[in-house]
């Protein structure tokens, strides 16, 4: 047998002596690869720290990011929080617990505070419905405006009346009726009433009647008005009166039904203010208040 190295000498025998035979190993080591190249490309991109595009906008940038959100964070609370900021849109109160009209209030800009009125809702004998919803809605809002005036709300004692001076100035109330034929319908008592009432409107044309009442608390005005819409129901058998009564829509408005609802697929035609029918007409409610010089909750 020849001459055989030992291991050591093997090692030995096997490290590049130069250059050349150093970068002969290395393109031997990368044949013997079993990544392809686009393998390789692919991995040093992954391994490469990604770089994150840079915005223009310095507010949404590193540092002035933190800065600026900080400030603006601090005028929104500012804003929010200081009851007395003139600078605020003032609230109108809305003397009634009804969503319908704070919800159209409040979807044209107002700002809206509830307080509802609680009191007695009677027609007195042979009032005309037109005098019956005028005087429901003065009513409403002179028991508001007393309470007011009264500091019952623990929110504006506390405030040593300035709150009173800058916040609670313009109430606003109203009440809706439906006529039709010499009948006046209100809210049903029960499903029972409220079948008798969408019964007797189908397939005939009824009046929506709404008075509202307007109270300039610091200077002691105020405007009323009542407004009147026709509307037509379809001739729907008493069969499709009985499902829409069964959803449980009828039980809380004037008439039966609700035409912002599922009864809206009772109607053929509306004469008139589309808000009046739902329960305050809007813009004889802003004509009113320009009149009267509500400026300071306007939203527009």
């Amino acid at each position: 047998m020849g001459w055989i190295p030992s291991s050591g000498e093997v090692s030995l025998w096997a490290q590049p002596t130069n250059k050349y035979e150093e970068r002969s190993a290395k393109k031997s080591r990368n044949r013997m690869n079993t990544r392809s190249f686009e393998e390789e490309q692919s991995i040093k991109r992954e391994r490469l720290p990604r770089k994150r595009a840079r915005s223009k906008n310095p507010l949404t940038t590193g540092k002035s990011r933190t800065f600026y959100g900080l400030v603006a964070h601090f005028i929104v609370s500012s804003r929010t929080f200081n009851p007395l900021d003139q600078t605020m849109p003032q609230a109108i109160i809305l003397a009634s617990a009804s969503p319908r009209r704070k919800e159209l209030l409040e979807k044209i800009g107002f700002v809206v505070r509830e307080m509802p009125a609680n009191i007695p809702e009677e027609r007195l004998e042979e009032e005309v419905p037109e005098n019956y919803v005028k005087r429901l809605a003065r009513d409403k809002v002179l028991a508001v405006v007393e309470r007011i005036r009264a500091n019952l709300y623990p929110s504006d004692a506390q405030s040593g009346g300035q709150f009173f001076q800058n916040e609670l100035r313009w109430v606003v109330g109203a009440d809706t009726v439906v006529v039709v034929g010499d009948q006046v319908l209100e809210k049903p008592v029960d499903q029972a009433d409220a079948i008798r009432m969408v019964s007797a409107l189908a397939g005939r044309e009824h009046q929506v009647i709404t008075g509202f009442c307007i109270f300039d608390i610091k200077k002691n005005k105020e405007g009323i008005q009542a407004v009147t819409s026709g509307v037509k129901f379809k001739n729907a058998a008493p069969s499709e009166v009985e499902a829409y009564v069964s959803t449980g829509e009828s039980l809380d408005k004037a008439g039966g039904y609700a035409v912002q609802g599922i009864g809206g697929y009772l109607v053929e035609y509306i004469n008139g203010s589309y808000t009046n029918v739902v329960g305050l007409p809007l813009c004889q409610v802003v004509e009113m208040m320009q009149e009267l010089g509500a400026e300071d909750v306007l939203p527009f």
